[in-house]
């Protein structure tokens, strides 16, 4: 039961930042975004988010892991994301690789 209503609130929550985040979208570039683009910029800057966050502070990052976060944060502004995780990224350069 609590699973119900805690994955209820949690959809309901992620489709309110969705529409928000639609709204941003449509001020920024004067026309509507379509659903799956919107969902999909959502999705990369969360994981590149949580990827970043986890590499620097295990303070190492694959050769492989590194070239992932840069093709997803490469597309990430191609869909029309903002410069919020480039700080991040920035991190993520400095790191020492493995591999």
């Amino acid at each position: 039961m609590m699973e119900t209503i805690l994955g209820g609130g949690l959809a309901a929550a992620l489709i309110i930042t969705l529409e928000k985040f639609a709204e941003f979208l449509i001020d920024r570039f004067g026309k509507k975004r379509s659903a799956t683009d919107i969902a999909l910029l959502a999705l990369l800057r969360e994981r590149i988010r949580y990827l970043c966050r986890v590499h620097i502070a295990a303070g190492v990052i694959s050769y492989s892991d590194r070239e992932d976060l840069m093709q997803m944060h490469d597309a990430y502004h191609k869909l029309g994301g903002n410069g919020n995780l480039d700080c991040e990224m920035g991190e993520i350069m400095k790191l020492r690789r493995t591999e």
